[in-house]
């Protein structure tokens, strides 16, 4: 999967999530946003596993903390599948 793929998939899943379109450019970090809760972050495990179909395990749910640690975690998937 290519960097601008990986992007576009993070976003969507993260827009799916929370409920709300979220652009590239927003800078939005888990611990100091009040709708990325822990049920929104859970929302999150789900639709990433459902768009990719791998499941991811608890280390790399932890390490989501932002956009761009959700794109780390879909890079490393899509590169060991």
């Amino acid at each position: 999967m290519s960097d601008d793929q990986v992007h576009e998939l993070a976003v969507r899943c993260l827009s799916t999530a929370l409920g709300r379109p979220v652009t590239s450019e927003e800078f939005l970090v888990r611990e100091e946003s009040e709708e990325w809760d822990s049920l929104k972050h859970v929302e999150l495990l789900f639709v990433v596993e459902d768009e990719i179909g791998v499941i991811l395990d608890p280390n790399q749910l932890s390490s989501i903390v932002d956009l761009a640690s959700l794109e780390s975690v879909l890079q490393e998937v899509s590169t060991t599948q």
